[in-house]
Order: C-alpha cells, then sequence, then structure tokens
C-alpha cells in the first residue's frame, strides 16, 4: 500500500460545511486537503492544486463542471463541458441506459416500442457526441444528468 496521501478539494456553498469537512477529511492519515471553495471558484482550484478528488456538500455536485474558467473576463478560453438540450424523455432513457438497460427493457419500461427506443438512444449519443452507450451515461453523470 503507498503512503501517498489523496489530494482533496472541499466545495460547498456553505462556509460552515466547508469547515466542518475539511476538519473531517483531516483528521484521515490518507487524505490532504488541498483547498476549499465556494462554486464559483472551484474550477480554477481544482486545476492548480491538481487535486485527486473532489468532496462536495450535499447539492453542490449538479453545478459543478470542472474545467470551466474561474471567472468571466479574465481573458482565459478553457473548454468547458456543455449541458446538451436532452428532452426530459431523453433524460429518462439516458438514465435507464446508466442502469445497464437494453433498448428492449428501455421500451418495456417506458410502455414505448423498441423502434422509438432505439431512436431516442440514437438522438442521445447524437447530441451528447458519444461514440457508445457508455461514454454516453459518463458524460450525462459529468453533466449532472445522471446520478450512480
Amino acid at each position: 500500500m503507498s503512503d501517498e496521501r489523496i489530494r482533496v478539494l472541499v466545495v460547498g456553498e456553505s462556509p460552515l460545511a466547508r469547515a466542518g469537512l475539511e476538519a473531517a477529511v483531516s483528521q484521515s492519515d490518507r487524505f490532504e486537503v488541498v483547498g476549499t471553495c465556494d462554486l464559483a471558484g472551484s474550477a480554477a482550484l481544482f486545476e492548480s492544486t491538481g487535486a485527486a478528488a473532489v468532496l462536495m456538500e450535499s447539492g453542490t455536485f449538479s453545478a459543478w463542471a470542472p474545467g470551466e474558467t474561474a471567472a468571466e473576463g479574465e481573458g482565459e478560453s478553457v473548454a468547458k463541458l456543455q449541458p446538451a438540450v436532452l428532452t426530459p424523455r431523453e433524460i429518462e432513457v439516458l438514465r435507464l441506459l446508466a442502469d445497464g438497460a437494453s433498448n428492449k427493457i428501455i421500451a418495456h419500461k417506458l410502455g414505448i416500442s423498441d423502434h422509438t427506443a432505439k431512436f431516442h438512444v440514437t438522438s442521445i449519443l447524437s447530441k451528447l457526441n458519444a461514440g457508445s452507450r457508455t461514454e454516453a451515461v459518463t458524460l450525462g453523470v459529468r453533466m449532472g444528468l445522471v446520478y450512480l
């Protein structure tokens, strides 16, 4: 087992919650808190600290996007994963994909034809620019559309 500590960034909107999370993580010999911040400063701090993990206050995850610029007007142009415009039905299908459902199972669970289920999956892959169902689910997780 390696003696290297895992570098953790603590992110949360509440200073009290951040302090509590930092104190809890700091008690472990396996983790090192490399920074704490609110959501607005998280992307820049994540990049600059080289954190291997991010611990977030409840409710912060869905709004967090690593890779976005730290503040507007800094002149930096960093690629940000833009949320795709998926219909509510496509989000349902994406969540079923995350559960490992086949087109036939998706069709049965949603009360639609196999052809329509396949159409939804193809549309999701296209909108997310994903090469596979697994990649689509991964992108969905990163965008906060799917929770595993």
